[in-house]
């Protein structure tokens, strides 16, 4: 049962010219982290870290909001973030972060930006 508040768009379901060096995360939580996003809306990102260390995961866990840069294609959105959920998983004999991230901070510009670039990946997904 989908218990959120708004429908994330699965970034696997949009444009398959569309990779993981196009739509990225940088966070910077005791040095700069780059995360992968997996789905996303205009009130939060699903994200997958491949590496990362426990000091960093703790920080990320602990800290009240968490300031990231969005890159998606040739934009660049700057936002306010709170973790909702995580987990910590293995995956092929390697551990990944994963977390759910509710936005907290965002101008209206990049608001707009975010929902113009979402809305595009939406009408150029493949049935």
């Amino acid at each position: 049962m989908e218990k959120r508040r708004d429908n994330r768009f699965y970034l696997r379901d949009s444009d398959p010219s569309l990779n993981e060096r196009d739509i990225y995360v940088e966070l910077d939580i005791n040095g700069v982290i780059r995360a992968s996003a997996i789905d996303i809306s205009l009130f939060g990102l699903g994200l997958v870290i491949h590496e990362i260390n426990e000091r960093q995961i703790e920080n990320f866990k602990s800290m009240d909001e968490v300031f990231i840069k969005l890159y998606m294609g040739s934009e660049v959105m700057f936002l306010g973030v709170k973790s909702v959920w995580n987990r910590l998983l293995s995956e092929a004999g390697k551990m990944v972060f994963k977390s759910g991230v509710r936005i907290n901070i965002i101008s209206p510009e990049d608001k707009l930006k975010l929902s113009t670039l979402i809305e595009k990946m939406r009408n150029a997904r493949v049935e």
